[in-house]
């Protein structure tokens, strides 16, 4: 079964076991074009050389600082465990990218603003990952309000405290 997407362009049906109706295979935007693995977007975005990541000590965050790793590549990496951090650090390095990791908390606006602002100096940045988080617990009774406070401080405020100061260099450069 195929169904045409515009443009003249056909994919494949897929049918969904958990759904009556048939949903259009995923086609994915980023695709390994190199030995080394080096990231290739499609749509004309070149491939970003100078990446900032939060959260990158564990989870998703760590996953795509691998990903990224390569030659040629600038990755400035933050998180909050330091083990798993200087970890996933030393295997970024040792697929060939430059590191710049620090144990920051993101809900630090301060202390977000200098570091993000000493990446950039350093190595104007490409892209950001605004990806630090921390979830309550699941014990049945809900988060109390500390709890819930210190969710949207790293969960909210965090995201705010990385893209803020780093959009603002990537807007002056164009």
């Amino acid at each position: 079964w195929w169904r045409c997407c515009g443009r003249g362009r056909r994919r494949p049906i897929v049918r969904s076991p958990y759904r009556s109706f048939p949903i259009a295979s995923f086609q994915p935007t980023v695709a390994k074009n190199d030995s080394v693995g080096h990231a290739r977007y499609d749509r004309g975005m070149e491939t970003p050389r100078s990446i900032l990541i939060t959260g990158a000590s564990s989870g998703i965050g760590a996953a795509l600082a691998r990903e990224f790793a390569a030659p040629g590549i600038g990755l400035a990496l933050s998180g909050r465990d330091t083990d798993r951090l200087a970890e996933g650090s030393a295997a970024c390095r040792s697929a060939g990218a430059e590191v710049d990791e620090r144990i920051l908390d993101v809900a630090d606006r301060e202390a977000m603003e200098d570091w993000i602002s000493a990446v950039d100096a350093a190595r104007p940045i490409d892209l950001v990952i605004a990806n630090a988080g921390i979830s309550g617990g699941t014990a049945g009774d809900g988060e109390g309000e500390d709890q819930a406070r210190a969710i949207f401080r790293t969960n909210m405020d965090g995201v705010l405290n990385t893209v803020y100061p780093a959009a603002g260099y990537m807007r002056r450069r164009g």
